[in-house]
């Protein structure tokens, strides 16, 4: 009888403890509950891969949390300012190769520039190479470097907070990638006139230069844009654009711009029109061009763009772009 009481009080206690535990992990907040909910809300708006693990923070070198990291429970990942809110950076489907481990100690500033503390000196995460330590950092490179908040509101250009409006074109523009030698001005420029080609006047492109990959059509391209010297610069590309259409007895003509980036690419999408947008010291594509359809205006601006190597949907931060041309 003993035995039996004794075990019957030993289960009440389990379950007493384990009840208890369980309320206590339910009930208690998270720390960044609301900034949480605030990145898969931006999220959700981009991809089905909304849903957010708990943040890894990111520090300035005042040894203060300027943004958090949040990983995709499927892929993806986005970054959130911790003092406004605003997104330095996301992607809806490729996940962040830096920032994996919840255990190091991660300093950010701004778009794609990691580091972490290995000793006493900060590393850079994509070079490998030691910047200094803590002490030197702020004292040399204290304009430039992780001081506060507000540098990474500044490079990442942010602008005051605003409602949030997003929008890309009826139609769907080819996906060509054929670029071997850097022409990815002619690359661009056959995805955007095929796009005419396919929606406006089939005078754009002859039938003879039409395939699937679109290969005919750069080659057509290169000598109106890259010429014999591959890449091209924005004054190239437009004037070669325009001889191209010119030839092809079209009215189009492209123009460039050099302000006010997303209201020139909302006023080419809102006419359901693409556009070619020019990247400059991207960190993945360096300075490239690139066939724009869509675009998100928020505190923080970018273009959806087909990126010439064969990706479709990849999202742009309008801080790495310095020229429009639609």
């Amino acid at each position: 009888m003993k035995k039996y009481f004794f075990a019957l009080l030993m289960m009440f206690v389990m379950c007493v403890t384990l009840c208890s535990t369980a309320f206590a992990k339910e009930s208690k907040p998270s720390k960044y509950s609301k900034i949480k909910a605030h990145a898969e809300k931006f999220m959700k708006a981009h991809t089905v891969n909304y849903l957010l693990e708990e943040p890894i923070e990111l520090y300035n070198l005042e040894d203060k949390v300027v943004a958090l990291f949040f990983k995709s429970t499927k892929s993806g990942y986005i970054i959130v300012n911790t003092e406004n809110l605003t997104v330095p950076e996301f992607s809806p489907t490729e996940n962040n190769k830096f920032i994996t481990n919840r255990n190091i100690k991660y300093f950010y500033n701004g778009p794609l520039t990691y580091m972490e503390k290995v000793g006493d000196s900060i590393i850079d995460l994509k070079s490998h190479e030691a910047m200094g330590n803590e002490k030197q950092l702020k004292t040399q490179l204290k304009r430039t470097m992780l001081y506060g908040t507000e540098n990474i509101t500044a490079a990442t250009n942010t602008k005051s907070a605003t409602r949030a409006t997003q929008d890309q074109i009826y139609g769907t523009v080819p996906n060509y990638s054929y670029n071997p030698t850097g022409i990815c001005g002619s690359t661009a420029s056959a995805m955007l006139t095929r796009y005419y080609d396919i929606y406006v006047d089939g005078r754009f492109v002859p039938s003879y230069l039409e395939s699937s990959d679109g290969v005919a059509l750069t080659k057509h391209l290169v000598p109106y844009i890259d010429g014999s010297t591959p890449g091209s610069t924005a004054t190239e590309l437009r004037n070669g654009l325009n001889n191209y259409l010119s030839d092809q007895g079209v009215s189009k003509r492209v123009s460039t711009y050099y302000s006010s980036l997303i209201n020139t690419i909302k006023s080419s999408v809102s006419s359901d029109n693409p556009y070619i947008l020019g990247l400059y010291n991207h960190p993945k594509y360096g300075n490239h061009w690139v066939t724009g359809y869509g675009y998100y205006d928020s505190s923080d601006d970018y273009a959806l763009v087909n990126d010439g190597w064969g990706s479709v949907n990849v999202w742009i931060h309008l801080y790495y772009a310095d020229v429009v041309a639609k």
